[in-house]
């Protein structure tokens, strides 16, 4: 494909035929010719978050719609559109273009937004597919991830690992063939296990914890990205200026993103958690009651500590290990 624009013909049938309207906020959208998407005002706050897919090779539609949305729902907003920048290189073509617009498009289903509008662009600048999103949203107040005080209890959803898991046996499935053992006795990986990890993906939007966290006083909320678990909490203690004690074995771990990390010497605590959300709150059972009743499973992990404490994760064994903002385990792997 020579860089530079689809034709209008090519972004009518690769594009804009892909894309459904759902939203009644939104008065113009992606259209041949229009720059702008345009929302009706609504009265409370609008959100605005932006992310690019960079540690994935593929499902990037599928995953920039939801990471973003993610940051949306830990903010306490509800998503209402999505505006893409598509960067292509010049070895793709249109019908590229269009799978992952698919996959943008079936995420933008399941979480009931529309697509706005965006750019799309094939050019030498890169070597493969980068998606850039910027998700919209809106709600009455904001709950921001420096709001935790100290005491509070550290409430995580799901399991650690979630999109590194997915990410590590869609896009690296050759590492973790028998023959390619990284570490001795490393835990055999069936075809089970990669068949439960490729389920992962379904498990990638923190929307329904959201909701379910915006009806108790929580003091604060975070998704779990790049960095993993330690790095979520880094931020969370960074951004309110506080510290938090972690206890190590309370931070759920399924057992095939345990073995995939055992196979590939990784921190699975510092794997991308993208499916995971955090949240501080003083009372913390209710929420998990309802958490657990409505399928979604929660656990406290730790507590907000004095800033003076810094940011611990304590051992089975009891010793301490400081908790950082560092790169995330899958920059291993490329």
């Amino acid at each position: 494909m020579k860089s530079g624009k689809l034709t209008a013909a090519e972004l009518q049938s690769n594009i804009l035929d892909v894309l459904k309207a759902r939203r009644n906020e939104v008065i113009v959208g992606p259209a041949v010719g229009e720059d702008c998407a345009v929302i009706r005002a609504v009265e409370g706050l609008v959100f605005l978050s932006c992310d690019p897919i960079t540690g994935a090779a593929s499902d990037l539609g599928y995953l920039a719609a939801h990471i973003n949305c993610n940051d949306l729902a830990a903010s306490g907003a509800e998503p209402l559109g999505l505006m893409v920048n598509l960067l292509m290189p010049v070895t793709a073509d249109a019908a590229g273009v269009k799978a992952i617009m698919s996959e943008i498009e079936d995420a933008a289903k399941n979480l009931r937004i529309d697509v706005l509008g965006g750019h799309t662009e094939f050019t030498s600048a890169v070597t493969r597919p980068v998606v850039c999103a910027t998700a919209v949203g809106t709600a009455r107040k904001i709950v921001k991830s420096s709001g935790a005080e100290e005491d509070d209890a550290i409430v995580m959803t799901k399991t650690a690992g979630i999109e590194g898991t997915y990410i590590i046996a869609k896009d690296f499935a050759g590492r973790l063939e028998p023959s390619l053992l990284a570490k001795k006795n490393a835990p055999e990986y069936t075809e089970a296990d990669a068949a439960e990890a490729l389920a992962y993906i379904k498990k990638i939007s923190v929307l329904p914890e959201s909701r379910i966290m915006l009806k108790h006083e929580v003091t604060s909320m975070h998704d779990i990205t790049e960095g993993g678990v330690y790095g979520a909490v880094a931020e969370l203690c960074a951004g309110g200026g506080a510290g938090a004690v972690l206890q190590e074995s309370k931070i759920p771990l399924s057992d095939v993103t345990r073995k995939i990390c055992a196979r590939l010497d990784l921190n699975p605590y510092r794997l991308l958690s993208g499916g995971s959300l955090l949240c501080t709150v003083k009372k913390p059972k209710p929420l998990i009651e309802e958490l657990q009743a409505a399928g979604i499973a929660a656990s406290v992990i730790g507590k907000i500590a004095a800033r003076d404490r810094g940011a611990v994760s304590v051992g089975r064994k009891g010793a301490e290990t400081v908790i950082q903002c560092e790169p995330d385990e899958i920059n291993k792997l490329f």
